[in-house]
């Protein structure tokens, strides 16, 4: 049965102190089920199958964190660079370098150890 936390009800002053349950409220889309809406669900549906998925599905909630956080790490190291050199960033280049991925943030701290300008950091992409 599934069983929606108290955070997830939130804003729903009409079913205040009720639970929600299949026939009475839809499950939400995948994107909004919360962790604890998965372990609920699991752990109901089939305890054994939860105590065999989890370390499986917290392994990959680990490698996702650790993987934003080298990205904001990244993001974060290449901005405090820029500034140190060129003093401003400007706005549009700071939202570039913080919604990249990986691959083009490695690639910009490359090119940062010989620019002499955010063009030769950037290349022919407009930043200004």
């Amino acid at each position: 049965m599934f069983r929606r936390s108290a955070r997830s009800r939130r804003g729903s002053c009409s079913n205040a102190g009720r639970q929600a349950t299949p026939e009475s409220e839809p499950m939400p889309p995948a994107h909004q089920v919360t962790r604890e809406d998965l372990e609920s669900i699991l752990r109901e549906a089939d305890p054994e199958l939860w105590e065999t998925v989890m370390p499986t599905v917290a392994e990959e909630w680990m490698k996702e964190g650790e993987a934003r956080g080298l990205m904001r790490g990244k993001a974060e190291t290449l901005l405090r660079l820029l500034e140190r050199r060129f003093c401003a960033v400007p706005e549009v280049a700071r939202a570039r370098i913080l919604a990249a991925p990986v691959g083009d943030l490695d690639a910009w701290l490359d090119a940062f150890v010989s620019a002499s300008s955010l063009d030769d950091v950037f290349g022919n992409d407009a930043v200004h």
